[in-house]
């Protein structure tokens, strides 16, 4: 036995394996993998609208409202006012009567000279607020195209146009 002989087997081993990554190597370069940017007729276009989200809105602000609230003032200087012109008139009985006929008059008189049946309007600070409805998110697209007799849906986050660009890989064998 030689002491060569555990060599010339590491040697054959090593080119075995050369030859064989030679002869696979190419093999290999031959299926490479390709990828062909292209284009799709685009036949529909639709708008896919996001789900709104509610959100309160207030804001801060003077209030007008009408304010019921009379005023007596006026009744009673003129029921005052009345009585003092009616016991100018009359004896006795009748100038009472006449006094209490002045101040009724004077009132009702005096009462619609002062409130005048007008509506009066008074502002108060007031906070308003009402629910406003905002998209929870951008429209989406939902595109119909046609790619060399195939017809496919896709969604898209923008309106691809006319025009929609494909990719697709090649895969060359022998």
């Amino acid at each position: 036995m030689s002491i060569y002989k555990p060599r010339l087997s590491a040697l054959a081993a090593i080119g075995v394996v050369a030859l064989t990554a030679a002869v696979a190597g190419p093999a290999r370069a031959d299926q490479t993998l390709q990828n062909v940017t292209d284009y799709a007729r685009v036949i529909d276009v639709a708008p896919i609208a996001p789900p709104q989200t509610a959100r309160e809105v207030c804001r801060q602000g003077p209030d007008s409202y009408r304010n019921p609230s009379r005023s007596n003032t006026g009744a009673v200087l003129g029921g005052l006012g009345g009585a003092l012109v009616g016991s100018r008139f009359g004896d006795g009985n009748g100038r009472v009567a006449a006094t209490v006929a002045g101040a009724i008059g004077g009132a009702i008189l005096g009462d619609r000279y002062d409130n005048n049946d007008r509506d009066r309007y008074e502002q108060a600070p007031a906070r308003r607020c009402e629910k406003v409805y905002e998209p929870a998110g951008p429209t989406r697209y939902q595109v119909s195209y046609d790619y060399q007799g195939q017809r496919g849906t896709v969604v898209m986050n923008r309106d691809p146009g006319d025009w929609l660009r494909v990719r697709r890989t090649v895969t060359i064998e022998q």
